[in-house]
């Protein structure tokens, strides 16, 4: 989470933005997103359409999205280059 963090902060500014998506409860949502100082907004998505929408059906799931809403990339899991082809990506859209 730290990384999506210093992904928003460096990139919010040229129009990025993040939502944490959970089918967690929402009070455990909301405790998680404090604890974390989550600055950017949580979705619940209790009936999993979103996550079936993106076809994400492993944690953690990240879909980056162009402007126009559609899914530019869709990464499961979690790596050290796994990250830095995301913040790749999301540079190169908040560029275009």
């Amino acid at each position: 989470m730290p990384h999506l963090i210093e992904l928003y902060q460096k990139y919010h500014g040229a129009g990025l933005q993040v939502v944490y998506i959970t089918n967690e409860d929402p009070e455990t949502a909301r405790r998680f997103a404090k604890e974390q100082s989550l600055p950017f907004p949580v979705l619940i998505d209790a009936d999993q359409a979103v996550a079936s929408r993106f076809q994400a059906d492993s944690i953690p799931t990240t879909v980056v999205l162009d402007k126009q809403g559609r899914a530019a990339g869709v990464s499961q899991g979690y790596s050290e280059d796994l990250f830095d082809q995301i913040e790749k990506l999301s540079a190169q859209l908040v560029r275009e």
